[in-house]
């Protein structure tokens, strides 16, 4: 799947109701507004997928950012991937979810 592919699943999968919530929550624009268990219907797909990932993270989109995480590779992540990942984290959901998942399991 790429990362084109994956967008457009997202975006399917939004909600006007839950990019409400997202929105009163802290998330930065651009999202779709996508369940967190809906997008594990991706990770089933995917699977890990490191290379996937960093190109999920680095398309700004919240929803893909947070999926990154889903199927990061923890053991392929270098110390420059990391910092990166933190350095443009954009609430909370990526900052204290997907960007510390992925570190704690790193080399």
């Amino acid at each position: 799947m790429t990362t084109k592919e994956v967008l457009a699943q997202l975006e399917k999968m939004g909600s006007p109701s839950i990019k409400k919530v997202y929105k009163n929550h802290g998330a930065v624009e651009p999202f779709f507004g996508v369940k967190v268990g809906d997008m594990k219907t991706i990770v089933k797909q995917v699977k890990q997928n490191h290379e996937l990932a960093m190109e999920l993270y680095n398309t700004g989109n919240s929803d893909a950012m947070y999926l990154a995480g889903l199927i990061s590779a923890p053991k392929e992540m270098s110390k420059k991937d990391l910092q990166h990942w933190i350095k443009n984290a954009r609430w909370y959901m990526h900052s204290e979810n997907s960007v510390p998942w992925t570190a704690a399991e790193s080399n």
